[in-house]
């Protein structure tokens, strides 16, 4: 099989995966198991044929109406995975778009969610028979909201010059920038802990005690971080591979 065969088997399998409202990585398992599946054919019928231009012909014949294929997908997929699709599409990374962008659109996300809360909050308090604390808890939720929403927008920051300093060309790359993003990310956590809780509580050694508690485990967010950014960029380069393939 040549790169040119290997293209179009790529190209009619993304034909069928591309419009499917999936989670990524579901829509990723697709792609490979219908160019799995698609390759077999074409393997078989250039054994009865011995012609590879018509062995690929005769598998995408076999192989079905990318938009029948494509719609039995659909229908294959659970309604219970629509909140992650969404969510995705509004928190991951587009093509083109601008660092501070993303940064910003991640945080926008926290808020709403933590909006949500805000409203649902003095209702269980209602509920519950404990209306005198709906003031304390909503200025709790609405700190936590600011300073999360802060640090989801720092992370990403930090997370995406941790992949050009560590996982773009050989040309790109800088140690001393990497070790200076994972630094700093490893502050975030213990300096956001402090803020919550004194702002939520105005009580100021308590924040501090957080601030060490969380000191203890704060080497642990860049390693969780580098690991998350390394698999990112790896999925991302398989991704773009296949969404640059021309399917009109």
């Amino acid at each position: 099989m040549n790169d040119s065969t290997l293209i179009d088997l790529r190209t009619s399998a993304e034909r069928a995966v591309r419009p499917v409202r999936a989670a990524v990585a579901r829509k990723r398992r697709m792609r490979e198991e219908l160019l799995a599946h698609l390759t077999a054919i074409f393997e078989e019928e250039a054994e009865k044929l011995s012609d590879e231009q018509a062995a690929l012909d005769r598998a995408k014949e076999r192989f079905g109406d990318a938009q029948e294929l494509s719609a039995q997908i659909q229908g294959t997929v659970p309604w219970t995975e629509w909140f992650t699709y969404f969510t995705e599409r509004f928190i991951l990374f587009r093509e083109g778009e601008s660092v501070l962008a993303h940064a910003a659109r991640s945080a926008a996300f926290i808020s709403g969610l933590f909006a949500i809360n805000l409203l649902l909050v003095p209702l269980a308090l209602m509920i519950r028979g404990r209306p005198q604390e709906i003031g304390r808890m909503e200025f709790a939720f609405f700190a936590a909201c600011i300073v999360l929403s802060g640090l989801f927008f720092g992370m990403t920051l930090l997370g995406h010059g941790i992949r050009e300093a560590m996982f773009r060309g050989a040309s790109a790359r800088s140690l001393p920038l990497a070790v200076v993003y994972s630094l700093t990310s490893a502050l975030l956590v213990p300096v956001g802990g402090f803020i919550i809780i004194w702002i939520s509580t105005g009580d100021v050694a308590s924040g501090y005690a957080h601030f060490r508690f969380l000191s203890w485990f704060a080497f642990l967010v860049p390693v969780v971080l580098i690991a998350a950014v390394r698999q990112i960029a790896t999925e991302a380069r398989d991704d773009n591979e296949w969404e640059s393939l021309q399917i009109d």
